[in-house]
Formats: structure tokens, C-alpha cells, sequence
């Protein structure tokens, strides 16, 4: 059989339930396995309790050895039907790791399957690093899982782009790197993204083109692109939950049989009678049909709710559990839509969806548009977005977005629900050691998160950050805080964190009495650690797509989840009351308290907001099980009141303080002896003239508490409009005498709000704690240059609120500064990922006073040169507590040889405390921070001492020429004709000829090599002269009647030119530039430099050369003897280099920038011998004869001369030598 009908052969496997033959075989010829390497057919059944209940058998049918030695096992498991089992995937996992052990395999392909589904696993799992638990004699394997649902009912297009092409290579035998390649979720996750990101633009096109919808949009205060952002969130929301089959679920039915309608028809009063009579017709056999005339959507909402109860604890209800509906709800609605009507599928059946059914608690939850149950959702995500008339509008939106199949065929169709169809969509949210090659809600929120800055196809989206470096933030962030919060061992509870459901599995397994190899600090502290888990609080000021507070409620979850197993252990032994046997702790639980209690956050932006809740609320049905004591779909929590929209930054609107921050001080004292007078809420009855605004307070946190868990729409709405009310009288009582209290209510009413004053809006975490125990997130990178042209009223309000708003400061500083405004005193912890040019730059020294003199700088891992983010920005981890000032910080550098990602997470999770460089915080100069390991920093020291600083050295380190356009001033491959240069204007796309006089020879950026320059032919047009040693603009008729040929093209350009600038940047003349510099700068001997290179690249040039802003030159003071030969030699040395390397900001791939303020401390040796001076003179001279010709040799030896010159020894010279 050819590989083609292999291929067909095998796609339609994936689509059929497990079949044990067909999937041998399918290995077999995907993997290319030969006779030798099959195994004759054994089932084993597992040993070991905790696998008993869930595996049924085991069986190798298969294994062989890559040619990278590694051991790939094939392998089928048969489970047990447990859908109670909350922990079947983790249990799965943990057993595949056992017989990888047992039989040493490094990976294996497993199928597994229970012969009640339909659907079925096929999965890669691998060995996952290593650990050994403390006390433990064995080594542990954990093993990483990924995962494609497949058979009948499931899409197969990843499986089918992804996994298949391995049949496309018969020759040889796959590694363990090239299966785990087709088992890549981030494939999926890029081509999803894309075009979801297409379907979105052509929705909010459609939008932006609707009368009527601008119309609306317009009075309700909403945007076409928040609008189609929440459609599409809607749509993909309900594809998630489809999947637990909530929709369509059956209850009224379209026939009866005869008995079957007077069975039922007899049990009934009159008004329910007569319904089921205008309902239902009698065909010819007497059996009853629904009227076609009598449509269920055509019924009121009192008939409707009187013919559901016809069925109720009927046959038809018990048949039809939740749970058993319609696994393709939405595409099964559109196709009747297509075929059955003319509708308009947005207006006639989306819209009655999501506000008529799951935002309405209706009588046995039937809806009878649709004729069948729907669940009661709640929680706001189907709340129409600004309250828009949704019944009274019609938006219009084209059929053909939704689907285009008619036009274009099934495998071309491209309409949103066409490209979601084709993608499995898993509810289970991926972990660290668990992945599903399928769109998750994990992938939800980094499209989302991509989405935030698309504005059209070109568009690139925000960052991003990684999930494993999100796993490991959050790990970290909760280890660190229950070693403050309990005391535990940090490398014990660390290990817990990471991998407790594999040691709670060996305990299962192999303790003994009361031997554990869970660590003694976790296992004598289970009580107060699942007591701080459960009350830590959790913020993320800018929260994006709802990424960290995903990860920390997983983390903490996860880690109560395994203690659930030491509480029964404990409690067998005596040690625990009843109170925990009883107490119910099933994930569902644990995730909905979770939420509740711990986990808070804000962003500027509302479709951020919105995101956030959907994925929370995601996580939480996601771990609902349908059973006898949970027969029904629960109500989605309120999230209003946790996950807020506003400006994390400011807390004041012109002037006036949002909140009295002195309350919270009084409110403790008032609430230990009249908090029982507020417990009714409902007869509450208080002297409000005593101490109002504490009553405010208290009321405000209760109201709080009852809004999370409301399902009554009215109750809710009361709740909400009670909350908004208390809260704006507390604000009011700011605003006394202030003459803008109008203007803010009108602001305050909008979504968006431009202001978050964290204490109010989230007082009862200030109230019980005094701050948060961790805020941690990825701020958002803006410099002040785009904060200034974004949103210019801030710039003021930033400087005169945050200590780090100095020079040209990026938003990110402000948001550490804030953040730690808001950590529990003492023991809070701030964990960022960001830029680490904070650190080393003049920006920076605000931010670096505030935390040297207030926080101990705890931990920092700089991944240096790696790009965490697909973009330019290069980043770091830092950890800061609220604590006394310690004068280590924990430093480390990521490997600068590792290739991706993966390698990075891998290298970080494996860090233990030796690892970390302590770095002395009290000997740092406060002007930069230096990072590096202790090796290191002895030849730091080493260069600062003989070295003289570079600003003692020259009179100035001066930037090039801002021109304000450079396509118009700047001319390419000029050539000198008499008194003119002829050359290439961008502007004008042609050559054109200007005077020689007024312009200048060039160096650009990229023209400059290490000692020698490229020079390109660039050239500048100049208009500028000395007059009196000053440089001054050449008159405008001066250049007419002097320089005629610039002048007759600077005039055809000159509506562009005029045209430059902003109100704050002015120009004195249209064709004048920017920043002109002096003349002085070019026309004197000069070493440059580029802005930005690799490896030193600085030049001597003696030939009165010009340079634009991309270059910066130095020139000697007039007293310094040294030659500029030797000052290039010292300058692009190695020594140097390293210098750079450990000092200054690193860039992309490892390059550099070589600004004034880091080349000025640039410690040059000055008291040399005068041999090795005049060595380095000859050797630098003879490069410049060589011109560009292979110098290596000559490098070579300068490096040599100035390695003595700075006293090195040859383990150092070894170090310097590898940067």
C-alpha cells in the first residue's frame, strides 16, 4: 500500500472509535517499525491501589531505539470508566512515567482508551527531567503528555496536518524529537490565531460598515472592535462548552407515541392540557407530533415554562441528563438557520442565545426557540454589551461570516464557524506536564492577548508571555510565599509545587507507617499550608489576557488537590479533627473558593477585563462533573467586583484622591466591636451619624461577598446598583469643594475609566491584610515618548506621583513602584517579567533608590540576549519583598548557547538555591546595578582599577545629526561631478544634483566595521555654516542664490518638510534639521562608533567625515597625550567588551548600544608602559593599511598587550575570552 492510501486509510481510523488491530498497525507504519521490533501480545493489569480504580490493563505491543539512543515504546491502556475522577489525566500521566521506569523507555506513542467512549487518546509521552525527592534513594522521571482527542464526532484537521506527515517519510525510524515536533501545540496556536485574527477584522469591518450598528455602538458607549471581540469570545466560549454537551439538551419532544402523550396528557391540570393540545396534532396513527403551524418559539414565556413542566421527571428528562446534548450545538443551529429559514442567523438566533437563554433563569431551564434546554450561565459574559436594545435592533451581520460552505465547499469554507469546526477544542487548561494538541483555554487567552493591538492585518500583536515561563512565575511566586507565610523548607515545598501529585502517587504507592518522601516541613505543616493557600491574595495590575491569575489559580489548586491525600493520611493517624474528612475539596470547590477569595485584577483595557473573566469562568466549568449530587449546570460566579478595568497607575481624578486611605486604619478598630450589628444586611438599622463612611466600608466588603455567588437576575442587579452606590459616597466625601464631582460621575459611569484606586475597590484585601501577599504580571513596555503621545495629561500626574519617573523612563518602572505600594508589609512579594535595561540605565535610578532603600531586591534571572517575547524586548524575572533590606540578591543568567523557549523554562525550573550568584546589594554604585558572577565581578574590579574612566578622557562623546527626514536630506551612492554630487534621493526616487559645498561625506551606522569603515557614498545636504565659531542656519536666500540646484529640490520637497514635526517639536525653519550638532563635532580627528553593534566596531577617523544619529564620536580633551591609536586598541579589545558585556543593557542576539552614558564609564588604562602603547599604536596603524583585509592575527596580539596591560591571569584571560 502506497503512502497515499495509507494516508486516507489511516485519517479515517482517527475518526472511528478505538479499534486495537487498526492502531497497531497505524504505529507500525507511522513509526516504520519492523518485525523485530514488535513484541508478542501481553496485558498486564496494574499492581498498585491508586492505578487499580482507574487502569484496567496495559499492553507493549512495540519498541525500538532511535539513532539518538533513546527508547520509544508503543503502548495501549484501557481505562476504566471514572468520570468522577477530576485527577484522570494526572493519574494517566503518572503511570505511562511508571512503566517508562520500569521497561527504561525514554518516550512512548499510548493510546488510551475505555470501551464505552467514542473517543479516544492518542498521545506522545516523554521523559521530563529529573529529580530525587529529599530521602529518597530513587531517581524520578516525571513524563510530559501530549495529547489528540481522537474518533467519532471529533475534528481531525491538526491530526491529520500534523501527525500524518510523519507516513510522508517511510524510510526511517522517527526520534523522539521529530515525534514530539508533529505533537506541537504552538503549530496549532499560530494557525488558529491567524485566522481568527482574519475573521475578526472581517466581522468588525462588517460592523463598521452597519448604519444601524454605528447607530447603536454610538448611544450605548461601545466600539465595533469591543463589540466583535466579545462576539467572538461568546462563539468560542460556547464551542468550550458544547463540548460538556449543556446544549441542546433534550426535553420537550417533537413525537409521541399514543400511550406515551396519554400517559403523560393524564397527569396534567387543565392549563397544561390545553398547552399540550395547541401544542401537539394527531397524525394518522394516532400518535402525536408537534403542529407544523405551532413552532415552540412561538410560545410566551409563561407557555413555555407550563409545556416544559409536562416533562419534568418524565422519561424524557431522565433519558436527556445534562450532559447529553448536542456535542455541535452552534453548527447544528446555523445549518437549520441556512436551510430552514431566511434569517438572519446573528439577530434571529445568536442574540435570543445568549440573552434570552443563558443570561435567563427560566422554568426548567427550556428554551423554547431552540425547543430544548439551555443552561443558566450568569456571570456577565451574555449580558449585552452596554446594555444594547438587542431586540429592538438589527445589526445584520452576513450569514457568510459565520459560514461560507455553500459557496465555497466543506474543505474551503472559511467562515468563523467553518475554521472552528475544524479544530478540536479541549476544556482541560494546559499544565506544565500536560498538553492537548488542540485549541485550550490557555490558547484563548494568548489570542486574546494577541488581539489587544490588532488594528489590521499587518499588525504583529502584543507580547505575550510564555507558558512555561508563566508556570515557573507562578510556581516561584507561591513557594516563596508560603516559606514567609509558614515557614517551610524553600527547596522541599519548591519540589512540591512542581511536581506534588507525582510524590502524593510514590506515597500512595511505597509509604510505609509514617514514612513519606513528601518533605517533613510539608508534612508536619499540611494544615497551615492549605490554610494559606486558601487566603493568599493574588494581583495583577495589568492583567492582558488573564494569564498569571490563571496560572496561580492552577498552582494553588493543584497543590491543596494533593494535600486532600495528607489530610485523610493525617486524620488515620489521629492527627486531624473530623472537620476535613467532611469538608468537600473536589477541584470544582477548590477552584470556585479559589477565585472567590484569592484572585484580583485590573487592566486599562475592557476586552483584557473581559477575557479574563471568560477564561476564569472557563477554568471553573471546565471542573464541573455532572452527577447525583450536582445534577445540573452551577451558575457562573460575578467577576465584576475581582477582575476591574481602570488605569492601574492613578488613584485621582484632577487632584482629588479617590479614597480616604486613613479609613482602612479605623475600619479595623470599628470592625472588632460593631461588625455584628451589619450582619443582616436586610434589617440593618444604623445611626449612620456614627461613623459613616466605616459603615460604608463594612457594608461595601459584605455586598462584595454576596455579589460573587448571586444567580437572581433582580437580587443582582440590586447588589451591583447598592455597591456602585456606597462606592460613590465614599468618593463623594473627596470631592467636597472640588467643583469636578459632576464631570467624574459622568466618567466614572463609563467602562473605561482612567483611574483604579486599589484600596477601595478591593478594601477588603486591605482590610484583612493590609496588602496583597503577591502581585505579579508583565507590565506593559511604553517609554515616555509614547506615553507623552498616547495619553500627554499623564506625563505630569506620573512624575509628581513615582519616584521612578526620571529621564526618559519606561511604564513598566512605574508599575513595579506601584505594585509595591500595594504588597503586604513584610512579607508580600513582586514577581515581574520585563525589560532589565532598568537596571544598568539612567531611567532606571529612580527606581533603583526606591528599592535599595525600601524593599529587599530578592531574586533576579536575566535571560540576557534571549528573546522571551517574538519581538524586540529583552527581559528578566525579578522577585522584590516587602521586607527588610537584605544586602544579597540571588542572581542568575540564563545560558546564552540554549536554541528555544523550551531550553530556557527547562534551565530556569531547574535552578536550585546554589546556583543563584549572590550578589552584595550594598556594595552596588547607585548610578547602575551590576549583575554578574562572582568571577566576573573580580575582573569588573579589576578593569575599574586601572582604568580611568572614559568622560575624564574625552571632552565629549557626542551623538549624530537628527535630521527630522532622512529620505529627504540624506542622498545615496553619490558621485562627485566638478562642484557637485550627483546622488539618490528616496524622496524624489531618482538621482538628483546638488552643490558640493553644502553637503557632507557620511558614516551611517552600518557602515562602520572594527577599525575600518565601508563608506557607502552617503552624503548629507548641510545647510549650515560657522559664523563667529558658532554653527548657524544658512539663510534661506543665501542657499537660493549660493546653492541653486539643493535649493530647486529642497523647494519641490518643501510641503513634506513644512510638514514635520508636532506642536512640541518645531522647527525654525522648513528646511532646517532636527538636531544639527556642531560643526566642531565633525571636523575634528574622532574616534565613532555605531549606536548599536556586536563586538566593538569603532573607527578612527581623520578625514573631517559627518555622522547621523545612528554613530556617536569621541574626541579627546586637549591635555591628554595618548594617541587615538591607542585609545581605538583599548576601546575594541576584548576587555572592553566583557566590560560592555557585564555593564550595559544587551540587545537582540547579543548586540550592544554604545550611548554616551555607558561609553563615558568606560575605564581606559592611562598609566601603561609606554612599550605596549607604542606596540598598540604600530598594530592599529598597519590595520588601517590593510583596509578591510583579514586582521585577525593583529587582534589577536593588541588583546594579548592589553591583557597585560590590566595585570589578567589565564583563568581570567579564559573568561574574558569566551564572550
Amino acid at each position: 500500500m502506497d503512502i497515499k492510501e495509507n494516508y486516507i486509510k489511516y485519517l479515517e481510523m482517527l475518526k472511528k472509535p478505538f479499534e486495537e488491530d487498526s492502531f497497531k498497525e497505524f504505529i507500525t507504519d507511522l513509526l516504520n517499525l519492523e518485525q523485530a521490533d514488535l513484541l508478542p501480545v501481553r496485558r498486564q493489569n496494574p499492581t498498585s491501589e491508586q492505578y487499580k480504580r482507574h487502569i484496567d490493563y496495559v499492553e507493549r505491543f512495540a519498541w525500538y531505539e532511535d539513532k539518538d539512543r533513546n527508547k520509544i515504546g508503543a503502548i495501549i491502556i484501557k481505562v476504566i470508566d471514572n468520570k468522577s475522577s477530576a485527577n484522570a489525566r494526572t493519574l494517566q500521566r503518572n503511570y505511562v512515567a511508571h512503566l517508562l521506569a520500569e521497561y527504561k523507555y525514554d518516550a512512548a506513542m499510548v493510546a488510551f482508551y475505555n470501551e464505552n467512549e467514542t473517543i479516544w487518546r492518542l498521545s506522545f509521552v516523554k521523559k521530563e527531567g529529573k529529580f530525587t525527592p529529599k530521602g529518597y534513594k530513587e531517581e524520578i522521571s516525571p513524563a510530559k503528555r501530549y495529547s489528540y482527542l481522537v474518533g467519532e464526532g471529533e475534528p481531525n484537521h491538526t491530526a491529520e496536518k500534523q501527525l500524518l506527515g510523519l507516513l510522508n517519510n517511510n524510510t526511517k525510524k522517527h526520534t523522539v524529537k521529530e515525534i514530539e515536533d508533529v505533537f506541537s501545540v504552538e503549530k496549532v496556536t499560530k494557525e488558529f490565531f491567524g485566522q481568527y485574527k482574519d475573521k475578526y477584522l472581517d466581522l468588525k469591518k462588517s460592523l463598521d460598515n452597519n448604519p444601524e450598528f454605528n447607530c447603536e455602538a454610538t448611544r450605548c458607549g461601545f466600539t465595533s472592535e469591543e463589540f466583535a471581540k466579545k462576539l467572538m469570545g461568546q462563539l468560542i466560549f460556547l464551542y468550550f462548552i458544547q463540548k460538556k454537551g449543556w446544549l441542546g439538551v433534550r426535553l420537550v419532544p417533537i413525537k409521541l407515541e399514543k400511550e406515551e402523550y396519554s400517559e403523560i396528557y393524564n397527569k396534567q391540570d387543565v392549563v397544561h392540557k390545553k398547552i399540550m393540545d395547541e401544542v401537539y396534532n394527531t397524525d394518522k396513527s394516532g400518535n402525536r407530533i408537534m403542529r407544523k403551524n405551532m413552532a415552540t418559539d412561538s410560545l410566551s414565556k409563561e407557555q413555555a415554562s407550563i409545556l416544559s413542566d409536562c416533562f419534568v421527571k418524565t422519561k424524557y428528562e431522565n433519558e436527556n441528563p445534562w450532559g447529553s446534548g448536542n456535542k455541535n450545538f452552534i453548527r447544528t443551529i446555523f445549518d437549520h438557520c441556512e436551510n430552514n429559514t431566511t434569517d438572519n442567523f446573528f439577530d434571529k438566533f445568536l442574540e435570543p442565545l445568549f440573552y434570552g437563554a443563558l443570561n435567563k433563569k427560566r422554568d426548567n431551564d427550556y428554551f423554547n426557540v431552540f425547543n430544548c434546554k439551555i443552561p443558566f450561565l450568569n456571570g456577565g459574559l451574555f449580558q449585552a454589551i452596554g446594555g444594547y436594545h438587542w431586540e429592538n435592533t438589527e445589526f445584520e451581520i452576513p450569514n457568510s461570516l459565520f459560514s461560507n460552505e455553500k459557496e465555497k465547499g466543506k474543505d474551503n469554507a472559511d467562515g468563523i464557524l467553518d475554521i472552528f469546526g475544524r479544530y478540536n477544542f479541549t476544556m482541560n487548561e494546559e499544565e506544565p506536564l500536560e498538553k492537548d494538541v488542540a485549541v485550550d483555554p490557555e490558547m484563548l487567552g494568548k489570542i486574546f492577548e494577541n488581539l489587544l493591538d490588532i488594528t489590521d492585518r499587518k499588525s504583529k500583536g502584543a507580547f505575550y508571555t510564555p507558558r512555561e515561563i508563566v508556570h515557573y512565575m507562578c510556581q516561584e511566586s507561591l513557594a516563596n510565599y508560603l516559606v514567609n507565610e509558614v515557614g517551610v523548607d524553600y527547596e522541599e515545598i519548591k519540589e512540591f509545587i512542581q511536581y506534588g501529585d507525582i510524590i502524593k502517587d510514590i506515597d500512595q504507592r511505597d509509604a510505609k507507617d509514617d514514612v513519606h518522601i513528601i518533605g517533613d516541613t510539608i508534612y508536619n505543616n499540611v494544615l497551615k499550608i492549605d490554610e494559606a493557600l486558601k487566603n493568599i491574595k493574588v494581583a495583577d495590575p495589568a492583567v492582558g489576557s488573564g494569564a498569571f491569575p490563571l496560572g496561580m489559580l492552577n498552582e494553588i489548586v493543584r497543590a491543596r488537590d494533593t494535600l486532600t491525600y495528607y489530610f485523610l493520611l493525617l486524620n488515620k493517624n489521629g492527627k486531624l479533627g473530623e472537620e476535613y474528612i467532611l469538608k468537600t475539596r473536589n477541584i470544582y470547590e477548590l477552584k470556585w473558593n479559589t477565585i472567590r477569595n484569592c484572585i484580583y485584577a485590573v487592566d486599562i483595557e475592557p476586552s483584557a477585563v473581559d477575557i479574563t473573566k471568560l477564561r476564569l469562568w472557563l477554568s471553573i466549568v471546565v471542573d464541573q462533573e455532572i452527577n447525583e449530587s450536582n445534577p445540573e449546570p452551577h451558575t457562573l460566579p460575578n467577576l465584576d467586583c475581582k477582575i476591574m478595568c481602570g488605569n492601574s497607575l492613578i488613584d485621582e481624578y484632577k487632584g482629588v484622591k479617590l479614597f480616604d486611605e486613613g479609613l482602612l486604619d479605623e475600619l479595623k478598630v470599628w470592625t472588632g466591636t460593631n461588625r455584628q450589628i451589619a450582619l443582616d444586611m436586610e434589617n440593618m438599622q444604623l445611626d449612620f451619624e456614627y461613623n459613616q463612611k466605616n459603615v460604608h466600608l463594612e457594608e461595601l466588603v459584605m455586598l462584595k461577598e454576596r455579589y460573587y455567588k448571586t444567580t437572581n437576575s433582580e437580587q443582582k442587579k440590586e447588589l451591583l446598583d447598592e455597591i456602585k452606590k456606597i462606592r460613590l459616597d465614599l468618593i463623594a466625601l473627596n470631592f467636597r469643594g472640588a467643583n469636578t464631582w459632576g464631570e467624574f460621575k459622568e466618567i466614572d459611569g463609563k467602562h473605561k475609566k482612567p483611574y483604579f484606586s486599589w484600596k477601595l475597590e478591593f478594601v477588603e484585601v486591605f482590610r484583612e491584610k493590609g496588602g496583597f501577599d503577591v502581585v505579579i504580571g508583565n507590565p506593559p513596555y511604553l517609554g515616555i515618548q509614547g506615553i507623552t503621545k498616547n495619553t500627554p495629561e499623564l506625563t505630569n500626574k506620573y512624575k509628581e506621583k513615582f519616584l521612578g519617573a526620571t529621564g526618559y523612563y519606561d511604564l513598566y518602572v512605574l508599575f513595579v513602584e506601584n505594585g509595591l505600594r500595594y504588597l503586604k508589609h513584610k512579607s508580600g512579594i513582586l514577581n515581574y517579567i520585563m525589560p532589565h535595561n532598568w537596571i544598568v540605565s539612567e531611567f532606571g535610578k529612580g527606581l533603583r533608590n526606591v528599592i535599595a532603600h525600601n524593599y529587599e531586591f530578592y531574586k533576579y534571572i536575566s535571560f540576557g540576549a534571549h528573546k522571551v517575547f517574538n519581538a524586540s524586548t529583552y527581559t528578566s524575572l525579578i522577585w522584590i519583598f516587602n521586607n527588610h533590606i537584605n544586602e544579597n540578591c540571588n542572581y542568575y543568567e540564563v545560558n546564552k548557547d540554549l536554541n528555544n523557549g523550551k531550553e530556557i523554562a527547562d534551565e530556569i525550573h531547574n535552578i536550585n538555591v546554589k546556583g543563584f550568584t549572590k550578589i552584595n546589594m550594598l556594595l552596588q554604585d547607585n548610578k547602575k546595578w551590576i549583575f554578574a558572577n562572582d568571577k566576573n565581578i573580580e575582573i569588573i574590579d579589576k578593569i575599574k582599577k586601572k582604568g580611568t574612566k572614559a568622560k575624564e578622557i574625552f571632552q565629549g562623546i557626542y551623538k549624530g545629526i537628527t535630521t527630522g527626514d532622512n529620505k529627504a536630506f540624506c542622498l545615496k551612492d553619490g558621485e562627485e561631478k566638478e562642484n557637485y554630487i550627483y546622488a539618490y534621493s528616496e524622496v524624489v526616487s531618482d538621482f538628483v544634483l546638488v552643490e558640493k559645498s553644502i553637503t557632507k561625506k557620511m558614516y551611517t551606522g552600518n557602515s562602520l566595521k572594527r577599525y575600518n569603515s565601508v563608506y557607502k557614498n552617503d552624503y548629507i545636504i548641510y545647510p549650515y555654516k560657522l559664523v563667529d565659531s558658532k554653527t548657524v542656519l544658512i539663510e534661506e536666500k543665501e542657499i537660493e542664490q549660493c546653492y541653486p540646484k539643493a535649493y530647486k529640490y529642497l523647494l519641490s520637497i518643501k510641503n513634506r518638510l513644512e510638514n514635520r514635526g508636532t506642536e512640541k517639536m518645531k522647527y525654525p525653519s522648513w528646511y532646517s534639521l532636527w538636531n544639527f550638532r556642531r560643526v566642531e563635532n565633525f571636523e575634528n580627528e574622532k574616534i565613532i562608533t555605531p549606536d548599536v553593534c556586536y563586538g566593538t566596531s569603532m573607527i578612527l577617523d581623520n578625514n573631517k567625515y559627518y555622522y547621523n544619529d545612528m554613530c556617536y564620536a569621541m574626541i579627546k580633551k586637549k591635555d591628554i597625550t595618548l594617541s587615538y591609536e591607542y585609545l581605538l586598541g583599548i576601546l575594541n579589545s576584548k576587555v572592553m567588551w566583557f566590560y560592555l558585556n557585564n555593564t550595559g543593557s544587551v540587545l537582540g542576539g547579543g548586540y550592544f548600544r554604545f550611548k554616551t552614558k555607558y561609553i563615558e564609564d568606560f575605564p581606559i588604562a592611562v598609566d601603561v608602559d609606554k612599550q605596549y602603547i607604542c606596540e598598540i599604536e604600530k598594530i592599529v596603524k598597519n590595520i588601517k593599511v590593510k583596509n578591510g583585509l583579514d586582521i585577525y592575527f593583529e587582534e589577536k596580539e593588541i588583546n594579548e598587550y592589553i591583557y597585560k596591560i590590566y595585570g589578567f591571569t589565564s583563568e581570567e584571560i579564559e573568561i574574558i575570552e569566551k564572550v
